[in-house]
């Protein structure tokens, strides 16, 4: 399963506009050194993790998992 990363757009002074949405979780990741911004829904169930290099994000590696019942 595969993470689809947005872009987002960034505004004159750097700010990023986005809205919530119902029922979902996404993470938005702003980076500072690459003056950058993106998003991506987070998994149900697992964990996200943001990895960077020398400070600059550069890969999102996601685990999930189903709950048993």
């Amino acid at each position: 399963m595969s993470i689809e990363v947005q872009a987002l757009e960034l505004n004159e002074d750097l700010t990023v506009t986005s809205k919530l949405e119902s029922d979902v979780v996404k993470v938005i990741i702003l980076d500072g050194k690459k003056g950058t911004a993106c998003s991506f829904y987070a998994v149900e169930h697992g964990q996200t993790v943001i990895e960077t290099v020398k400070g600059k994000s550069v890969r999102v590696e996601h685990n999930s998992q189903t709950l048993l019942p």
